[in-house]
């Protein structure tokens, strides 16, 4: 079934999926989720994101998200607005986004706002060159 451009469709129970951004939210078990993204986030798909993080929040409340960014080669200052969003909303349930891994490109733009510690940037998970 086709859907308009830009628009989010979910392919299986946690696995979203937008123009050129793929979304995946697993590992419930214990007190951390993951969420593994994959992509560039731009003006025309942050939504997803935000709206899976949101989700995930929201519905499953882990204590810990961990965020696997490696396979993010783009993101621009709306990725960057939604990963602090999200971290306000984890806060406001007693959680915690880290990025465990981050492609060079997304810890570049991180180090660059002085945003590591900000959102967990972990220094081990130095994630695709």
């Amino acid at each position: 079934m086709p859907t308009p451009e830009g628009c989010c469709t979910m392919v299986f129970d946690h696995q979203y999926v937008a123009a050129a951004l793929v979304v995946e939210v697993a590992d419930h078990a214990g007190d951390t989720a993951t969420a593994t993204v994959a992509g560039e986030i731009d003006r025309d798909n942050y939504a997803q994101l935000e709206h899976a993080l949101t989700d995930l929040l929201r519905v499953h409340r882990p204590r810990r998200v961990a965020l696997d960014m490696a396979q993010v080669t783009f993101m621009g200052s709306e990725g960057i607005r939604v990963l602090l969003a999200c971290r306000r909303q984890a806060e406001q349930v007693n959680s915690r986004i880290d990025i465990v891994r981050a492609h060079h490109r997304v810890r570049e733009v991180l180090t660059l706002m002085n945003l590591e510690r900000v959102l967990n940037l972990s220094a081990d998970g130095a994630g695709e060159h």
